[in-house]
Order: structure tokens, then sequence, then C-alpha cells
């Protein structure tokens, strides 16, 4: 699937700001009103891979690159320091975790696209305002006899007929650019050559941090009273997310060896670890899994298997945050 990120503005942090441009969708939940908006509610739909591509500025907005989803859509009570953005007043916002950021070489104005192909952009807009159901959350809107984008539009659809002009209009604009014949690319060519080669990275860095994690737990899943040992059943993971956390991604106090089911229930948010590295379950989330039922509640409070490097405060601070889930300090 592929969206449409509209962010307003000048002065948001880049992409070395885990909360900045090309490596966080973000919204309010609700507004101070304590309503909804369609183009927040859109994060939820996003799933893991999905291209975003982001139209970033003010009068002149422009498209300015392209991220990959590294998370699907969730509520999270996190919330970015940055005092501009005015979420003081917010209990819970909508988050999608971006990575493999790409600008593009030159930056794509709206206004372009908008005068270049207005006519298929009309036909498509009333087409999707004439639908009964079903109705896209798009982009442009014809107001006062004008065609221009919608204003709130933060999270917008690429249905294929819109993807369609959007990447024609980018294919045009990369042919005048390009020096050669040889450089003449599709914007979908791009955004898969790009991602495959950031993935290609990514998991080559994550293979070694995995291995390194499960010989830290002596290869077996550290979850209390599990028996699982054999390699192909476990997974050296992240506590806080490759995306998430670039400073922590080397880090052996941010990894955590679980077998594929504990290592599932752990990235759901169904349980998480205190700081004193205890089981914390999310009655609530797991009363319907009988799995869960036998699997995770008898553990309630008990504290993983040990290894040489325990998990570390700053990795499971980035989990609870993630998952919404706190756990209380325990006692002693």
């Amino acid at each position: 699937m592929l969206w449409i990120e509209m962010s307003k503005g000048t002065d948001r942090p880049g992409p070395e700001d885990e909360w900045g441009l090309g490596r966080s969708l973000h919204s309010p939940a609700r507004n101070t009103n304590g309503n909804r908006w369609a183009f927040w509610e859109t994060l939820l739909r996003v799933e893991e891979r999905d291209t975003i591509v982001h139209l970033y500025g003010d009068d002149r907005k422009r498209f300015v690159g392209f991220s990959t989803a590294d998370s699907d859509g969730y509520k999270t009570r996190a919330k970015p320091p940055h005092s501009n953005y005015g979420y003081e007043d917010v209990e819970r916002l909508y988050r999608v975790h971006l990575r493999d950021f790409r600008r593009f070489d030159h930056p794509y104005p709206l206004g372009d696209l908008f005068r270049n192909r207005e006519e298929e952009i009309r036909r498509y807009y009333e087409k999707n305002k004439e639908r009964e159901s079903d109705k896209r959350r798009i982009l442009p809107v014809v107001q006062g006899g004008r065609l221009q984008c919608l204003n709130g539009a933060y999270l917008s659809e690429a249905d294929e007929e819109w993807r369609e002009i959007l990447f024609d209009f980018l294919g045009s604009e990369l042919d005048e650019r390009s020096e050669s014949p040889e450089s003449r690319v599709s914007p979908q060519q791009t955004i898969s050559t790009s991602t495959e080669s950031g993935e290609v990275e990514r998991r080559h860095g994550q293979k070694e941090f995995s291995d390194t994690i499960k010989e830290n737990y002596d290869f077996q899943c550290c979850f209390p009273g599990c028996e699982v040992e054999h390699r192909r059943f476990l997974i050296g993971a992240h506590i806080a997310r490759w995306a998430d956390a670039p400073k922590l991604r080397g880090q052996i106090d941010n990894g955590i060896c679980l077998c594929l089911m504990h290592d599932k229930a752990f990235e759901y948010g169904w349980f998480t670890l205190t700081a004193d590295h205890e089981i914390w379950v999310a009655e609530g989330r797991v009363r319907n899994s009988e799995w869960a039922q036998q699997h995770l509640l008898p553990w309630d409070g008990h504290a993983i298997d040990e290894a040489l490097v325990m998990p570390g405060d700053r990795p499971l601070l980035q989990h609870w945050d993630r998952v919404d889930l706190y756990p209380t300090p325990t006692s002693s």
C-alpha cells in the first residue's frame, strides 16, 4: 500500500530524530474536544513495509522523498519532545515507525502535479466523491472550483489509480532531469531498489546482532519455564526496535532471546519486563487466548533466565512506550 504524508511547517526535525521526517508518522488519536479525524485514523491501517511518500512545506508543498513503514500503526502514550507539536493536552497518539528514508534529488512541487495532471485528478476526485461506500481518504479536493489539497489530510491513501497519476508525474519529472538515458528509471523502480538495498544492509546487521544475543542467553528462550533451545526456533531480537533507537541497535542490553511464540507475544505487547527483569503480563489483552492463559499468565511476576548481559533500562522504557504497557515498580 502507498500512503502520502502531508507535513506542514518548515522546521520539522529530519531523519536523525526518531520523531522526524522519514522516521515517524504520528498524530493525535483525538483532538482536544475528544473528536476523531479520518486522516489520523488512517495511521492504524498502515502495515509494515508499506511505502510512504512525504509531502512537505507550507504554501509551497513539495514531494521530498519516501520511506518504508517499519511497524504497523498503533496507539501510544509516548509523545515527541518537541514543544512545537502542541500535543501537551493529548492523551494518546497514533504512530508508525519508518525506516530507509530516501530524499529525491530534486523536490517535486505539488502545484506542478495539479497543473500537469489537473483533468485526470479532477475526474479521480469526482469518481471518489460519487462512491456510495468505500470512499478513499484522498489528498486532492475541489473547493470553489479550484483543485487543491484537502486541509488536514495528514495521511492519505493512494489506490492504484491515484498511484498511476502520481508516478506518471514523478516519472516525467525524473526523465526531464536525468542526464542520460541509462539513468532514467520509474519512481516505482527507484522505491523498490532503494528499499531492497536498505533491507539487505538492515538484515545483515540484524543477523549479527541476533546471533550475539542468542549466545548471550546460551541459546535458550529466557522466558521462565520455557524449554525451547533449538536454534531454528529462537529469536535474538531487539527490545527497542531497529528504527526506534539507532543508538541502541548494537547494544547487547537491547537484546532478548525468546522462542517464536514468546517473541510474538512480546512484540504484540502481551507481556513486557519490569526494570527488575520480571514478567509483566497485560491480563486484559490475553484473557481470550487459551495459549496465553496457559503459557503467559502463570509466569507473571517471575524473573527471566539469567544472561551475561541483562536487558537495560533504556531499551525497556522504549518497549513500554511502544506497546503502551507500563509496569509498576516492584516492591523490595
